[in-house]
């Protein structure tokens, strides 16, 4: 189950590492991070075999723009995915032979 949880925080407020769980999505520095398993506490979403892996658009390689929104992104590119907090949907966006559109993952 993907859980947005905004940006990456190693620490909360009362200084205890964050644990993050399987399917939580995060932000850092621009990228957009899912956690694979539940991820080592303490660790940034860029360290090696941390539980985290970069969001990227299949195929391409490239990395996946990650939109938390309840309307839907119009300035968007094959592979991005959205978020809609009001109704617990994720989407990613699909380019085909004759349309384009999000469609439901999650």
């Amino acid at each position: 189950m993907a859980n947005f949880k905004g940006i990456f925080k190693v620490s909360g407020v009362d200084g205890q590492c964050i644990q993050y769980a399987q399917g939580d999505i995060v932000y850092k520095k621009g990228e957009a991070y899912i956690a694979e398993r539940a991820p080592d506490i303490c660790k940034s979403p860029e360290h090696t075999s941390s539980g985290w892996k970069p969001l990227v658009s299949e195929g391409t390689g490239t990395t996946v723009t990650f939109f938390n929104s309840i309307t839907a992104p119009s300035r968007v590119s094959q592979g991005d995915e959205w978020w809609d907090p009001s109704t617990a949907k994720l989407y990613k966006y699909i380019i085909d032979t004759n349309s384009e559109q999000w469609v439901q993952i999650y």
